[in-house]
């Protein structure tokens, strides 16, 4: 939050920059005619980082002021990713990668995080929240993920939790997820890459 006066009305303009060389500069502008106290708040900077900026205002005549530089550094993100859009898709793999008597059972989970991180599910049998097993932690930040578990027993209930971590290391976990693994001799249920790939643009 920027705060600064003025002895008479004039615009607000904040400009700022990452106090590296070369970065460059974004500007913040309120277009009110304001006097005495402003402020404004600056979103979307970077964590924990050194940053430059300076403040001026425009009078009703055109007249310009600018404030001196200063410098200041971010606070620390403590802050988990958001995760929604949690959908989980229960499926036997096909018959061209297994036999009929053997084919195993998956899950295909998908969610967003309103920030990048990192994609991975924890499971195990039974409906208690119980996770004996995770997936390979995926270590690219993105904000839309896709897991797949597979090697799953048929017609069995599974619990779930999907597990993303920013970049600072604050993770979020949404679960229990419980679902139920298709029968064996059912009929198959082939996931539809085509409407996961339009709606997972990143894959």
């Amino acid at each position: 939050m920027f705060s600064w006066e003025s002895n008479t009305k004039v615009t607000s303009i904040v400009t700022y920059r990452e106090d590296i060389p070369n970065s460059p500069s974004k500007n913040q502008v309120d277009m009110k005619y304001i006097s005495g106290l402003h402020e404004m708040e600056i979103s979307g900077l970077t964590p924990q980082t050194e940053y430059i900026a300076y403040v001026e205002g425009v009078d009703g005549y055109g007249n310009k002021a600018t404030s001196e530089s200063i410098r200041f550094t971010t606070a620390t993100d403590t802050r988990p990713p958001k995760i929604s859009n949690v959908v989980v898709e229960p499926d036997l793999l096909s018959r061209t990668e297994q036999t009929e008597k053997s084919r195993s059972a998956q899950f295909v989970v998908s969610w967003e995080t309103d920030e990048p991180a990192t994609s991975k599910v924890e499971y195990g049998e039974g409906g208690a929240g119980v996770y004996t097993s995770s997936s390979k932690l995926d270590q690219e930040l993105r904000t839309k993920h896709l897991v797949i578990i597979s090697g799953l027993t048929p017609s069995k209930v599974y619990s779930l939790q999907v597990v993303s971590s920013d970049n600072y290391e604050n993770e979020a976990k949404y679960g229990p997820l419980v679902s139920i693994t298709p029968k064996s001799n059912s009929t198959i249920f082939e996931t539809v890459l085509g409407t996961i790939s339009n709606i997972f643009k990143v894959f």
